[in-house]
């Protein structure tokens, strides 16, 4: 436990595995801030910048991660450009593959289908006798 922090109430060492810097002992309750160790109060403490919610690097390594999703999917859109149809919810486009009329946007991640444009909350409620055929050509 190097990294430990001692609660600035009980005195108390508590570690961050992951997450943010608002932590809560699990001995007392009391909030306080890992970064500098302060007892805190709701997330206020965070708005002055001082102290960041979360780590610099935790935030880095979720940019990466959704830049590379973002580049893969406007590639995916560019290649299957003719097959192509924007999301009803925040209208970047996405590229139907194969057969598949289930469409998963890659930008904000809901579900639509292709045919009828409407976002599909359950696959088992949207396709079927009664609703949109879940595969079909073109």
């Amino acid at each position: 436990m190097r990294d430990a922090k001692l609660c600035p109430s009980c005195q108390m060492a508590i570690s961050r595995t992951e997450g943010c810097n608002k932590m809560v002992c699990e001995k007392c309750g009391q909030y306080f801030c890992y970064r500098c160790n302060n007892a805190i109060d709701g997330y206020d403490h965070f708005r002055d910048g001082v102290c960041a919610l979360f780590p610099q690097e935790m935030i880095r390594g979720w940019e990466e991660r959704i830049n590379a999703r973002q580049m893969l999917g406007q590639v995916h859109a560019q290649l299957f450009a003719d097959r192509g149809t924007p999301c009803p919810n925040c209208r970047q486009l996405n590229a139907k593959v194969g057969n598949n009329n289930h469409i998963f946007c890659w930008a904000c991640r809901m579900h639509y289908c292709y045919l009828c444009k409407k976002i599909v909350r359950r696959s088992s409620q949207h396709y079927g006798p009664k609703g949109c055929k879940q595969h079909s050509e073109g």
